[in-house]
């Protein structure tokens, strides 16, 4: 209940943000909203101003997990972590350009560049760099399936055709690809978090992952079998200083007693399981990228995938 109920909240908090008014009000007034010209586009002061207020037209990576703490904490994390630690006292051993009109001029500037009430023009083989609602065009489409999961390219014109900013044909979005011919507009949106697409990011970047059900088993198991083998090697060792071993042969029994109690072969067994779950997987198109994920496909009911069949 907690997830769908967040997991709604978020859509709500979607819906609400992408209530525009860029791609329904006249052109005109959306000119003197902008203070921009319709053909002279911003001055060279005000595109100065509205950057300096705005900030870089570029989308924030998600956060994510460097490679060496992924490394690390395979190296290091629960079983790993045991066979480095408790051996050791035996053997001691990973540019985008585009069109912008400045004051009668045609000028090509990197997308960062850009700011709210630039006049940009876009053609075949560009992908869009920002938020821009349409101005002239004609037999213009853009690729949006990478934000609505649209697999036919989408016509764009000046239009105003419906009030749901997704649907309309006078919007076209940060990072989808233009296809066919060339379109004039305004931007009206810049940055992550202005723009549909990095709004969209945003929500899905900050998605908490939780533990699955294998992770939270194998963890609970290594501490039972901690506890056990630490309980079993302090005994020993104190039962043979009790009778009359030394301190260095007493060390001995406490060290072999916890190794002897550690389940080497656990760490490689389930990863060859999970490993050759995937592999079977693979063969029938499916592709796992997280390998605890595997065991819990046994109990799915369920699985929601969009139009180009990615879950």
């Amino acid at each position: 209940m907690t997830s769908t109920y967040k997991g709604q909240t978020n859509l709500d908090d979607l819906k609400r943000e992408l209530e525009l008014d860029e791609h329904c009000v006249p052109v005109e007034d959306l000119y003197s909203r902008m203070k921009c010209d319709s053909v002279k586009g911003l001055t060279s002061t005000q595109a100065q101003s509205n950057y300096e207020r705005d900030g870089s037209n570029t989308l924030t990576p998600p956060k994510t997990t460097p490679e060496w703490v992924k490394f690390c904490h395979q190296l290091v994390g629960g079983f790993s972590m045991f066979l480095w630690v408790v051996p050791s006292f035996v053997t001691w051993p990973t540019q985008l350009n585009i069109a912008k009109i400045l004051m009668f001029s045609k000028l090509t500037l990197k997308a960062e560049q850009l700011t709210v009430g630039d006049l940009v023009e876009v053609k075949f083989g560009d992908r869009i760099p920002s938020d821009i609602r349409i101005l002239e065009a004609r037999q213009f489409k853009a690729d949006n399936s990478s934000l609505t999961g649209e697999s036919e390219p989408q016509s764009r014109s000046p239009e105003f055709t419906n009030d749901n900013p997704l649907e309309t044909k006078n919007l076209a979005f940060f990072s989808t690809n233009v296809v066919e011919d060339t379109a004039r507009g305004i931007v009206i949106n810049i940055r992550e978090d202005n723009t549909v697409m990095g709004r969209i990011t945003g929500l899905a970047s900050g998605l908490e992952t939780g533990e699955t059900p294998i992770a939270r088993e194998i963890e609970h198991f290594i501490h039972i079998i901690t506890g056990v083998a630490v309980f079993l090697g302090v005994s020993f060792f104190l039962i043979a200083l009790g009778l009359g071993y030394n301190w260095l042969e007493a060390v001995i029994f406490l060290i072999g007693i916890i190794v002897a109690n550690v389940p080497e072969g656990l760490l490689a067994t389930v990863t060859v399981c999970l490993t050759l779950t995937a592999k079977r997987m693979a063969k029938k198109n499916c592709l796992v990228k997280n390998l605890e994920a595997v065991e819990t496909l046994g109990s799915t009911s369920t699985i929601c995938s969009d139009k180009t069949g990615t879950s």
